[in-house]
């Protein structure tokens, strides 16, 4: 079928009619002719042409409150997107899924003088229940990843969860030509991400997701940061984990602790193959929040996995380009995993097999008792009480965290919303002031240097513990290949930190305790843990270049056994 060239366009038109979308009402235009050309040369639709915006978009009020199904409608830029908002904000009041495709020009050219040019991305924010704009710089993967994610999110929201009109802003560099402008499409597919919105599955969804799980061989359960699940749930998720045809990977942060999880995340995907399509999943789930692990994020992209995602988010991030379908509600989806019936696979023992050996790569490191910002935190969280809540700063402390093989604590927290360093110290000082029991805080210099207003908050108690990681600040700078020999590297990205430890722990009622080797640091473990009427600091003093070359040491020790 020969149509507009435009990408952008064509998957605007392929995602309304997977939405179900029958019509659509044109108004005329320039700008506008691609999403025209693409709408009714699409054999799913039924196309009307008014020319009055005000008209057209009333009209699809009309078409869609007699259908009861949504309607579409398209205008040029500038003040035809004006026209629609009457009608639109008839749409909103009266609940009508009706979806205005505005055609734009690209946000570069916006209050430059160019003709039919207005702000028109939030045009209709106070009148939509959803809206997107979608830029015409579209050539990567990257980017149809996140339009297609976008506009899959704006029309679940208009048509399947809150029932009201939506705004997809079209950005379209320059209006079709009838000579040059156009290719032949040979099938009008899209992705469409399915949206379990509803409070609980229904009888059919609950079906066809316990069949699903109980045909994949290959099922990868992934956890991210700041799950929240209950115990129960916790139970039930690594009851599912230990089935042949499932591996779990959980990061530290999702406080999901199970020998039959993997853990140290960077460290096993290093190990394996990542061209090798037996570590492929067929279904990847997704709980909790973002992940910490670039590594798994690289290779999940490499695959062609469905990715199920569980638990409600605003924004549904598509993060491995691979979303197809989303659980908002976590309990009714984790209940129905115990019905899943168990599958003959060997997908749970070649990932437990690659986990059993980053262990022991690990061990071996350790026992060379290098002194270095990951030795000494791999030793000051093996001495951690199990009972402890454990926050960590960004940066180094909370990777160094990330490869140690099971973290035992009472909840494991970190701020990964944003993953900044401001705040840390403050975060764990308020986690603290409502936790029961004791907590510990790892921290750099630098983070804590950030956040000293936190040490004189008043809010720290005698159950509080901080470990400052004395390295010069920005360690981190020192490990990753795009910072590390730059030459502005000590002066303006790793900076100037000054943290003077002792006389901050003197001044704001802290025992202090330091340690500048591994037996100093042994000596000082009884303190931090032990009953003490006042907080602790403990400050670890390293070189931070040593302390970088030596984790880079480590992680050469993954790369060099694949």
């Amino acid at each position: 079928m020969i149509t507009t060239d435009k990408w952008q366009c064509r998957e605007v038109i392929n995602l309304l009619v997977a939405y179900g979308v029958k019509r659509v009402v044109l108004s005329p235009g320039t700008r506008n002719t691609p999403l025209i050309m693409a709408a009714v040369r699409h054999p799913g639709l039924q196309t009307y042409s008014v020319i009055d915006e005000r008209s057209a978009g009333f009209i699809a009020c009309g078409m869609c409150r007699q259908s009861g199904s949504p309607v579409a409608v398209i205008c040029t830029s500038g003040s035809a997107a004006l026209n629609l908002t009457p009608a639109i904000s008839e749409a909103y009041y009266s609940h009508l899924p009706v979806i205005a495709v505005t055609a734009d020009r690209p946000a570069e050219w916006i209050d430059r003088d160019d003709s039919q040019t207005i702000r028109q991305p939030r045009l209709m924010q106070d009148i939509t229940v959803a809206q997107t704009s979608v830029t015409c710089h579209c050539g990567s993967q990257d980017v149809r990843d996140a339009i297609r994610r976008d506009l899959n999110v704006t029309l679940a929201k208009a048509v399947e969860c809150q029932h009201g009109p939506a705004h997809i802003n079209v950005e379209i560099d320059e209006p079709i030509s009838a000579e040059v402008d156009l290719t032949d499409v040979e099938a009008l597919s899209c992705r469409k991400i399915n949206f379990h919105f509803n409070n609980s599955l229904s009888l059919t969804d609950l079906s066809e997701v316990v069949n699903e799980l109980g045909s994949a061989k290959r099922i990868m359960v992934v956890a991210g940061f700041d799950s929240g699940f209950t115990a129960g749930q916790k139970r039930m998720i690594t009851d599912f984990a230990k089935r042949d045809n499932v591996t779990l990977l959980a990061e530290p942060l999702s406080d999901i602790n199970c020998d039959c999880a993997v853990t140290m995340i960077d460290e096993v995907m290093m190990l394996i193959n990542s061209r090798e399509t037996a570590y492929y999943p067929d279904i990847v789930i997704t709980l909790g929040g973002s992940l910490v692990s670039r590594p798994l994020k690289e290779f999940l992209r490499k695959t062609k996995a469905r990715h199920w995602m569980v638990g409600h988010h605003d924004a549904y991030p598509d993060c491995f380009g691979r979303l197809s379908d989303i659980f908002p509600e976590t309990e009714a989806f984790i209940s129905l995993l115990s019905s899943v019936g168990k599958v003959d696979s060997d997908y749970h023992a070649i990932w437990n097999s690659v986990r059993l050996n980053a262990r022991e790569l690990r061990k071996e490191f350790m026992n060379r008792n290098d002194w270095c910002g990951l030795t000494a935190v791999d030793n000051i969280l093996r001495k951690m009480p199990v009972d402890w809540h454990l926050q960590l700063s960004n940066g180094m402390a909370v990777r160094y965290a990330m490869g140690y093989p099971m973290l035992r604590a009472a909840s494991v927290s970190c701020n990964r919303g944003v993953s900044g360093i401001d705040g840390s110290f403050s975060t764990a000082v308020g986690g603290n002031a409502v936790a029961s029991g004791n907590s510990l805080f790892i921290t750099g210099d630098m983070s804590a240097q950030y956040d000293m207003g936190a040490i004189a908050s008043g809010l720290i108690d005698s159950r509080f513990r901080v470990v400052v990681m004395m390295n010069g600040g920005g360690e981190i700078f020192r490990v990753i290949k795009t910072t590390r020999k730059l030459p502005e590297l000590d002066s303006y990205v790793a900076a100037h930190v000054n943290f003077p430890a002792r006389r901050l722990a003197e001044a704001f009622g802290f025992t202090y305790v330091e340690a500048f080797d591994s037996q100093q640091l042994e000596a000082a473990l009884p303190i931090l843990y032990g009953k003490s009427e006042k907080p602790v600091m403990l400050a670890v003093f390293v070189d931070s270049n040593t302390s970088a070359k030596l984790y880079r040491d480590y992680l050469r020790l993954f790369r060099e056994t694949d």
